[in-house]
């Protein structure tokens, strides 16, 4: 069973497991920055190449694996390197790694998702109207590609993806009575900083060994595998 996670965010992740046991990929979104926001905006055609390499049937270096990642990553990091050609030839030797890496592969077999759990995302208070539209934006185009990729697709919120998973909610502090506005900003800051280590920390425990190469200390990327987690709890019964 393959599963995707999607976390659309502002540093936007995409994450593929097989049978709930093994990371195929965790990768940051395309992204390009606009001239009306801060933000980055996904870029569509590279997103439904993404995708549609988990909607299709189908020789591998998981080193080869790694190596293609962090360059798609770099790509993201840094729209301004961004080129289509490129990433999309990218895209296509990686898918072709994953197909000979797999360790579950058998005659017959297709790497057809089955589904893709995506964050559900909202608007913070203060939030800048471009950041939203943005954010909204982005939200359209990943829940559009996987609908054109034909995977079908849970969207979730934060917490209940976190709580059946095994991460205890800790949510946002709100403000005390006598409180400071700086007081309170570092109260957040530091469950901010609880939240995201209780993430890694669950991730390198599901996934001991994949986790140190596919996911390091980028917690946006434990988010997403957490997600297609969640997918496969859900899909197999068991959340």
């Amino acid at each position: 069973m393959i599963t995707i996670g999607i976390d659309p965010g502002k540093q936007g992740v995409l994450s593929v497991l097989e049978n709930g046991r093994d990371i195929l990929l965790s990768t940051k979104l395309p992204f390009t920055k606009p001239a009306t926001a801060k933000l980055a905006a996904i870029v569509p055609a590279a997103l439904h190449r993404l995708l549609s390499g988990f909607s299709v049937s189908t020789h591998g270096d998981e080193r080869e694996i790694i190596r293609l990642v962090d360059e798609l990553d770099g790509m993201a990091d840094d729209p301004s390197t961004y080129d289509e050609d490129v990433y999309c030839d990218r895209v296509d030797r990686l898918l072709d790694h994953i197909d000979a890496a797999l360790p579950s592969k058998q005659p017959g077999w297709d790497r057809r998702a089955d589904c893709a759990a995506i964050e559900t995302l909202g608007v913070r208070p203060g939030e800048k109207p471009n950041n939203a539209l943005v954010m909204g934006v982005n939200y359209g185009l990943v829940l559009g590609a996987c609908q054109q990729a034909g995977i079908r697709t849970y969207e979730v919120n934060s917490r209940v993806w976190a709580e059946a998973v095994g991460c205890p909610h800790i949510g946002s502090p709100r403000k005390r009575p006598k409180e400071t506005d700086k007081e309170h900003r570092r109260r957040k800051a530091a469950a901010r900083r609880d939240r995201k280590a209780t993430r890694l920390e669950r991730v390198h425990t599901l996934f001991p060994g994949q986790a140190v190469q596919m996911v390091g200390t980028d917690d946006n990327k434990a988010d997403s595998v957490l997600l297609a987690y969640y997918a496969w709890l859900v899909e197999t019964g068991a959340a």
